[in-house]
């Protein structure tokens, strides 16, 4: 599945950002629930997308049961100097916390 954005021109170069699903999920999982063409088009317009990719994001629900693998690479990362951002959000294993999170994150991959 690609995304292109409003206006897109083959001319152009753009980041590239891989938009993965864990465990129980296919290519199919975030456009049914959490369409991030609505959230990508919507951040293109408010002008909170452009520049280079220069970041890990690492994220996942408080309430998630596999929270603790998320908490193993961020600890990774910690030791092994690899900049990255932590950020947990309220919830569990569900759309809405990944949407939120794809919102907060694409304005930081976008910077």
């Amino acid at each position: 599945m690609i995304y292109t954005p409003p206006g897109y021109s083959k001319i152009k170069k753009y980041p590239v950002l891989y938009l993965l699903h864990g465990i129980g999920g296919d290519e199919f999982e975030w456009l049914h629930g959490g369409h991030p063409e609505i959230i990508l088009d919507n951040l293109y317009a408010e002008k909170k997308t452009a520049l280079k990719l220069k970041l890990l994001w690492i994220s996942c629900g408080d309430k998630d049961g596999l929270i603790v693998f998320s908490q193993k690479i961020h600890q990774y990362c910690q030791e092994n100097k690899v900049p990255h951002i932590w950020h947990v959000e309220p919830g569990v294993h569900d759309f809405n916390v990944w949407k939120s999170d794809l919102y907060y994150f694409t304005q930081q991959f976008f910077k």
